[in-house]
């Protein structure tokens, strides 16, 4: 794989968020995503995208690759052990994690995977108290957990 870094820029919340991605060169401006996004919400693994100037900066997702991605916050009381069985937990259903912070994980779920399953799930641990998750909780606010979080 040639693989090289894209850009990519997002109004979320009334904030601009930048979010570097890797990429593999499809030729005539075109890329496929190898990463899993972690702020952008308009994004998904395997997404071809158009990327112009220097640095490469994304414009647009030409071909959607079906993937579905989300993130994960664990609130305070749980430990590193937990967080591993959650994600270990989403691969039955076609589901990969990425750490993006020591409590915060963005998720990334194939074509074929069961989001159903994967929402009855994490609903089931938000209710115990062990996660918030998005669509449930928008990411800004999944930040502000995790930022608290970290000052404790």
């Amino acid at each position: 794989m040639n693989a090289l870094f894209l850009k990519a820029s997002s109004l979320q919340a009334n904030r601009e968020v930048h979010e570097t991605l890797l990429a593999e060169p499809l030729g005539k401006n075109l890329y496929e995503l190898k990463s899993i996004p972690t702020l952008i919400t308009s994004l998904n693994y395997g997404d071809i995208v158009t990327a112009i100037d220097d640095p490469l900066r994304i414009v647009e997702v030409i071909v959607p690759s079906g993937f579905q991605t989300f993130r994960i916050a664990f609130l305070q009381g749980t430990n590193e052990i937990e967080h591993r069985e959650v994600v270990y937990s989403l691969r039955k259903w076609q589901a990969v994690a990425e750490m993006v912070y020591t409590s915060f994980y963005a998720i990334s779920v194939a074509p074929h995977g069961n989001m159903q399953a994967i929402r009855a799930y994490l609903s089931g641990l938000k209710q115990r108290q062990k996660l918030l998750y998005e669509p449930d909780t928008p990411l800004d606010q999944l930040l502000l957990v995790i930022a608290e979080k970290t000052r404790d």
